[in-house]
């Protein structure tokens, strides 16, 4: 069965890492398509070479959404596409299930039933993806019941665990003994603090993370993409933050190194919530910078708490969850280590199970305060697409 894999962001690279090399190749012809949403060589192309994915089939440029739909169907006739495997809420993942509708091929999604019922983007995005998808393979109990309460069919909802943890367990022994990241900056053991960013301006948490360093005596080390390195030095920050402060940028680190970096880290902060599954089995204190808690329901097991960028509060909570212990074992709530097989089980049983490519067009549901809201799956398109161009 000839199965295209389409990736477009670094998220989608670890969620699919495992699967690539454990789909058996006697059954499935995996096709691999790099969409270049995400560029730049240590965003993307180095992890690939790190967790060891094969050459892309193609590399497509990143265009405007509806040359990119029609890339897509081409793809999908040029190479007989039987089925499409897709994970979590990109750009990409959008304009593959809006193609693969045309063509009337089955998605698989994994990581669906992430939710924060806001009005706003991305979560527009995220219900449009999984109304789109064929079968769903939810990362947790938590995730299945969001779609489950919208009226998903729950016979194509699978829970699975997350297979980017399986990533981590896979590739963290390697790491800790083949990167020299602190030897590199400079750094001690349990005596830094990381920082992944990839959405917030950096400008936002910078004050918090300032003080951070300064209480503790530790140095802040700051991943930043390229975007929102731009970010600091078109407005001249980049070099006097680190210039005035013991804080450190860095680019986006490889594989290995970034889970090195965090595995040795005294505290991690992020803005990303998918990076905190994959990181909270290490057992440090994370703190999650947004307005919304973390869809995964983390924070009840301590691991993880959420801080609104600018607020009051901010400080505070972020040096309470610093002197924090995480003592518990999440391992048994996100999969155990064996994500990547059930989902490769679900796979197979829906692939070879005769089940119609079906797509759910219910209105999308939405929730403030006590109020209900509703969107059409049209006019939700239609703001989706306006937003991309």
């Amino acid at each position: 069965m000839k199965v295209g894999l389409f990736i477009g962001t670094r998220p989608e690279i670890y969620i699919h890492a495992t699967i690539i090399e454990n789909l058996p190749k006697k059954i499935f012809n995996i096709l691999f398509f790099d969409v270049l949403e995400e560029s730049g060589w240590f965003e993307k192309g180095v992890q690939y070479l790190t967790l060891n994915y094969p050459r892309p089939k193609e590399t497509i440029k990143w265009m405007d959404l509806k040359s990119l739909e029609d890339k897509v169907v081409e793809l999908i006739e040029k190479y007989e596409l039987e089925s499409i495997i897709v994970g979590g809420y990109s750009r990409t993942v959008y304009a593959v299930l809006y193609a693969s509708r045309e063509k009337k091929v089955p998605v698989v999604h994994i990581g669906s039933g992430v939710r924060t019922y806001v009005k706003n983007y991305d979560e527009i995005l995220r219900q449009v993806i999984d109304r789109w998808s064929s079968i769903h393979i939810v990362n947790m109990e938590v995730n299945k019941g969001n779609l489950v309460s919208e009226g998903f069919d729950g016979k194509f909802i699978k829970v699975a665990g997350f297979t980017s943890v399986d990533a981590v367990l896979r590739n963290l022994s390697e790491a800790i003994k083949k990167s020299s990241i602190l030897d590199e900056l400079s750094i001690d053991e349990n005596e830094y603090i990381a920082v992944y960013l990839n959405m917030l301006n950096p400008m936002e948490v910078i004050s918090d993370l300032i003080k951070l360093g300064e209480k503790f005596r530790m140095p802040i080390i700051i991943s930043l993409p390229k975007n929102l390195k731009k970010i600091l030095m078109e407005s001249g920050r980049y070099y006097k933050i680190m210039e005035d402060y013991d804080i450190l940028f860095i680019e986006v680190l490889d594989y290995l190194d970034y889970l090195a970096l965090s595995y040795y880290s005294r505290m991690i902060i992020t803005d990303s919530y998918w990076i905190i599954p994959d990181l909270s089995i290490m057992k440090k204190p994370i703190a999650y910078y947004s307005k919304y808690p973390d869809p995964y329901n983390l924070m009840k097991y301590g691991v993880t708490d959420s801080i609104e960028p600018g607020a009051e509060d901010s400080f505070d909570k972020l040096v309470k969850l610093f002197n924090r212990k995480i003592k518990i074992n999440l391992l048994p709530y996100l999969g155990n280590g064996e994500a990547t097989e059930r989902v490769i089980d679900f796979i197979k049983d829906y692939l070879y199970g005769g089940y119609p490519c079906e797509c759910m067009e219910s209105n999308l549901v939405f929730k403030e305060d006590s109020t209900l809201s509703s969107l059409s799956i049209d006019e939700a398109v239609k703001m989706l697409q306006s937003t991309f161009k």
